[in-house]
């Protein structure tokens, strides 16, 4: 079909090939806009959608934070309590051995200041000498080799040394801390002995004490018993001497009395008795 008649003027074939090009650009745009505003009307939806997502999953990150700040707080707040109401020194080492945290008991113990001794070195600290008092580097010593080694250690009678210069016996542990078979610190715990050590030497002194005196008192009660068994054997010997003597006393004066009688009895012909008479001849054993 022909919409423009074949004798209709050239310019108005042209005004209605414009008005038709531009009736078909306008319908055109119209279904161009009507599929925009549908596309646009479900973007503006997801987008809403993810709106409400992004909102409701910071508030979840927000709270999730809150109850992490919260039991990490609890956490730090228990380790301190742990810490400071521990009644043994706790030293944390970073990787160099140096002194990441320590708690009241360990600074009081070394005469330190908490304040500095943080970042100092545990041997320049508590371990720069040896057990009499000569100094030497890190590098020779063998508690600090150990500890790069990720070592641990545990002494019943270590030597530390306070600020000062002074030293005192200690109960000394050393546990390395390992992640993913990397050593990434340690924890040192230790306990001041010193009071512990001269109340057993004073123990030890007074057991040796006691010793001696119970040797000596066994010794005396020892002597004593012989003498007093001397003494009983004196006694009985003194009574059998007694009793010898005055049985021989009395034996004699028996014997005197009966050769006073025959004596007697013969006194005026004594020639005759003794020359004759059988109880003569036993008078010579008086």
């Amino acid at each position: 079909m022909n919409w423009v008649p074949k004798n209709m003027p050239v310019a108005w074939k042209l005004k209605t090939g414009i008005a038709l090009a531009t009736w078909v650009l306008i319908l055109a745009l119209g279904a161009a806009l009507f599929l925009v505003e549908r596309f646009m009307f479900k973007l503006g939806l997801a987008l809403s959608a993810l709106a409400v997502a992004f909102l409701i999953a910071h508030m979840v990150s927000m709270r999730l934070q809150r109850i992490i700040s919260d039991k990490l707080h609890e956490v730090r707040r228990e380790n301190e309590l742990i810490l400071k109401s521990s009644g043994e020194g706790i030293l944390g080492l970073d990787t160099e051995g140096r002194i990441a945290f320590a708690n009241p008991i360990a600074a009081r113990t070394i005469g330190w200041a908490l304040n500095e001794m943080m970042r100092q070195g545990e041997h320049n600290v508590v371990r720069h000498s040896n057990s009499v008092g000569n100094p030497y580097a890190e590098r020779e010593c063998p508690f600090c080799a150990e500890f790069h080694q990720g070592q641990p250690f545990c002494g019943k009678d270590e030597i530390l040394w306070r600020k000062d210069g002074t030293s005192f016996h200690a109960e000394y542990s050393r546990t390395p801390i390992i992640e993913k078979g990397r050593l990434i610190g340690a924890v040192v715990v230790f306990k001041d002995i010193t009071e512990q050590k001269d109340a057993a030497e004073k123990l030890f002194q007074l057991h040796q004490r006691l010793q001696e005196a119970s040797r000596r008192a066994g010794m005396e009660e020892v002597a004593t018993g012989v003498l007093h068994n001397v003494g009983n054997v004196l006694n009985s010997v003194n009574v059998s001497v007694t009793l010898l003597d005055e049985r021989v006393r009395q034996i004699r004066i028996s014997s005197l009395r009966k050769l006073a009688a025959l004596l007697r009895e013969h006194a005026g012909d004594w020639a005759t008795f003794l020359a004759n008479d059988p109880k003569a001849k036993v008078l010579p054993g008086y």
